[in-house]
């Protein structure tokens, strides 16, 4: 299956994954399913940084790589 993650589910997921559903985090671990995220999703996420709506452990575009190397 492929699973397209929304902004915010990627997010929950890499940052607080209690906040998704145990039916949805078991998709998201299936190693059958392909993670897909949309361009539109980093861009959100640099804005979010970079707004102080988010706070991340390392600068934004080094922990998105970071991020996107472990999916």
């Amino acid at each position: 299956m492929k699973i397209l993650l929304d902004t915010h589910i990627w997010l929950w997921y890499s940052l607080d994954s209690e906040r998704i559903s145990s039916e949805l985090l078991t998709k998201i671990m299936d190693t059958q399913n392909e993670l897909w995220l949309s361009p539109i999703t980093v861009w959100e996420t640099l804005l979010l940084s970079e707004k102080g709506r988010i706070s991340l452990e390392t600068d934004a575009v080094e922990w998105i790589n970071q991020t996107l190397k472990a999916f």
